[in-house]
């Protein structure tokens, strides 16, 4: 890898993206980084490869000298009918508003509902059962990782918590862990820390 990233520093402007972070293999995004540390620190400001890193984790592999993380958040409630609304069309507003009761603002769950029809949508209000089946793979992958932090027990009360009671404005030590797996998120016009997507609580009190 860093004999590729020599061959390069001669050349033109290139830009190395990595998509997906959480699921890339630790050892591999170790080298990377520390190949592209290399070359920042023997071309300085002359360098001409820039690396992206985007992922759904805020991990520490990526705090290193000369970075800028940008955090992109969830829609808002007026961003996600719109998101909705240039998928599915402006009919019927009232039926998307209650389906983003159901998903939030989260844009994987936004782009799913949005490649269905309106009937499907219609399926999914009245039968909350029916999104999981339509969310497939990531459906999977949610019920992944509420397993996972559930079987902690203070991550399991947390989650619990901001799903019994909403929103919490305090801090607790198992903020950081439910936020990683994409499970919580704090709410940056509130500072309130709440489930991302009301149908996450489904699966949290399930389990």
């Amino acid at each position: 890898m860093a004999e590729h990233m020599q061959r390069l520093e001669d050349g033109r402007p290139r830009c190395l993206m990595l998509h997906g972070l959480e699921h890339a293999p630790l050892e591999a995004v170790n080298d990377l980084v520390h190949v592209f540390e290399q070359h920042r620190e023997r071309n300085g400001s002359r360098r001409c490869f820039n690396l992206l890193l985007c992922g759904s984790v805020d991990s520490s592999l990526i705090d290193f000298d000369a970075t800028e993380k940008i955090l992109l958040t969830d829609f808002a409630r007026e961003e996600a009918l719109g998101a909705l609304i240039e998928l599915l069309g402006p009919d019927e507003p009232a039926l998307l508003q209650e389906a983003i009761d159901l998903i939030g603002g989260v844009p994987a769950l936004l782009d799913a509902v949005g490649q269905e029809s309106r009937s499907v949508v219609r399926e999914i209000i009245q039968n909350r059962d029916a999104i999981w089946r339509l969310l497939g793979k990531l459906a999977s992958e949610i019920r992944g990782a509420i397993e996972i932090v559930t079987g902690d027990d203070t991550c399991a009360g947390r989650l619990e918590l901001l799903v019994r009671d909403g929103p919490q404005h305090d801090t607790a030590d198992a903020d950081p862990t439910l936020i990683r797996a994409g499970l919580a998120l704090r709410d940056p016009r509130t500072d309130a820390l709440r489930v991302r997507a009301p149908i996450f609580s489904d699966l949290a009190l399930v389990g």
